[in-house]
């Protein structure tokens, strides 16, 4: 987390908002949650995921 923006620390997105990555390519959300990323992750994503979905209104 930056700034009180949780961002990537890892990839080709590394050091980038959750957020932005979600809006801009929300098929990364999908990738993320298929892939071998540990419980805890995936629950983090998920959270931001929708909370991007919320935002958008």
């Amino acid at each position: 987390m930056e700034k009180g923006v949780e961002v990537f620390n890892f990839g080709k997105y590394k050091g980038k908002p959750v957020a932005d990555i979600l809006k801009a390519e929300p098929q990364y959300y999908d990738w993320m949650m298929r892939g071998d990323f540990p419980l805890h992750t995936k629950q983090k994503l998920t959270e931001i995921f929708n909370r991007t979905l919320l935002k958008k209104g």
